[in-house]
């Protein structure tokens, strides 16, 4: 007999903002490769450090404007 897992409430927030989080990371990613003209195909060593440095803004859980114009300008120095 099939017995469905119900998902708690807490759980389904807990999805939820990982799925959000990682929708947001997707958009940052793409935001900074159009900015830069940058495909994963033709240059994977800046598409991973844009990759990264996303990444490492989204640790952190209280994510601020400051903290994504500082890593603009960094991409933009190691990418020019």
């Amino acid at each position: 007999m099939y017995s469905p897992v119900k998902m708690s409430k807490e759980d389904h927030r807990r999805q939820a903002k990982e799925q959000k989080r990682l929708q947001l990371q997707i958009l940052l990613v793409n935001k900074f490769r159009n900015k830069f003209g940058v495909t994963s195909a033709t240059e994977p060593a800046v598409d991973q450090i844009i990759n990264s440095e996303v990444h490492k803004l989204l640790q952190d859980n209280e994510m601020y404007e400051s903290r994504l114009n500082q890593i603009d300008r960094h991409l933009e120095t190691v990418i020019n």
